[in-house]
């Protein structure tokens, strides 16, 4: 996960639960790595999740442990991340796609 790029765990927790501004308040990369990171860490998220870490307890945790407690402690955080990625990343060419196809059918 790109840490450097995202706003710190408790910061990024708010964020996902309140999506306002969301994705264009958080770096690309950092959505599109913490997306992956959901999706390839399921387990390890679902074993943060079942210990039930409160926030008093958070900072005893590494800093990657910390970005996947945020992934399970936050409500639906894995469909918004899946959100938020498509958005920022193919979303973005559709523009440009349908452009194209525009120029296609008129030629035709």
């Amino acid at each position: 996960i790109a840490f450097s790029r995202l706003p710190p765990p408790e910061q990024l927790a708010a964020v996902l639960r309140a999506l306002e501004g969301f994705p264009e308040c958080l770096p690309a990369e950092g959505i599109m790595s913490l997306h992956a990171a959901a999706c390839e860490q399921h387990a390890v998220v679902e074993q943060l999740r079942q210990l039930e870490i409160g926030q008093q307890e958070l900072s005893q945790l590494d800093l990657p442990e910390r970005y996947l407690w945020v992934l399970g402690a936050v409500p639906h955080s894995t469909a918004k991340l899946a959100c938020g990625a498509l958005i920022v990343g193919p979303a973005r060419e559709l523009v440009d796609l349908c452009s194209a196809a525009e120029r296609v059918i008129v030629c035709c």
